[in-house]
């Protein structure tokens, strides 16, 4: 998302990432210039694109370096909407990453990284390893936990649910009211919803016209749980983090 009206000097450039089991347009918006939202490579749409290349296990340090690949190597410098965005960003010269490195984005964008559970763990250490990049960050429910804290109950319990995730319908219709009757999605708003079916499930047309499935395979939601070490260690580097980043 970038605005088309004029480029706001108070407006926030918000950098979200995802929990675990959910696309990236479950993100909304509020005062900003623009939204670059990342995606798990085994969720959404990018689940679609990499289907056949997934090994068993999934690193979330990865989820961090390409979210500061991004932001140091593709991040366009100059504002623009989103209609006059190419498909494939094309990559900065090493000279803005190193300034970007060393001084932020100071005079150019106010950046504000937005995530949610792994997404959040993900977008911590990150701000951990360049701080310079960000202004704040908004972490809700991040998976950082003690040592030795990785191995409780409800970790297993992650690992069960993802397993025995209900991944295909006879329609759209029949997947908006199972997710509407689960005790997890039924105090979403139904604008959220709606945005999740519409987005985190695709046509299954082995199995009929109208039948659907999620676009990532739930196997892969489940080793994302079974990665604890992780968590761990940004838990372990939260006393490192800038004290600047609000």
């Amino acid at each position: 998302y970038r605005r088309k009206g004029p480029w706001l000097p108070d407006g926030l450039t918000l950098v979200v990432t995802h929990a675990v089991g959910f696309p990236k347009e479950a993100s909304g918006t509020v005062r900003v210039n623009e939204i670059w939202a990342y995606e798990n490579p085994n969720h959404g749409d990018s689940a679609i694109i990499n289907a056949g290349k997934f090994g068993v296990l999934s690193a979330w340090e990865d989820k961090s370096r390409d979210v500061l690949h991004f932001l140091l190597h593709y991040l366009p410098v100059d504002p623009v909407s989103s209609a006059d965005l190419p498909l494939h960003l094309p990559r900065l010269p090493d000279a803005v990453a190193e300034a970007r490195r060393q001084r932020g984005f100071v005079g150019e964008r106010t950046l504000v990284g937005l995530a949610h559970s792994a997404g959040a763990s993900a977008l911590i250490r990150a701000a951990i390893w360049e701080p310079k990049l960000f202004h704040s960050l908004i972490a809700l429910e991040p998976i950082v936990v003690m040592n030795g804290k990785s191995t409780l109950p409800v970790y297993d319990s992650w690992i069960t649910g993802a397993l025995g995730r209900r991944a295909k319908w006879s329609s759209r219709t029949e997947a908006y009211n199972s997710y509407k009757a689960s005790p997890s999605f039924s105090y979403w708003d139904p604008t959220v919803l709606e945005t999740f079916i519409k987005y985190g499930i695709m046509e299954d047309d082995e199995r009929g016209p109208d039948a659907v499935k999620l676009k990532g395979p739930v196997f892969l939601e489940a080793s994302l749980f079974s990665e604890r070490v992780f968590s761990e260690e940004t838990y372990e580097q939260l006393a490192i983090l800038n004290k600047d980043i609000e």
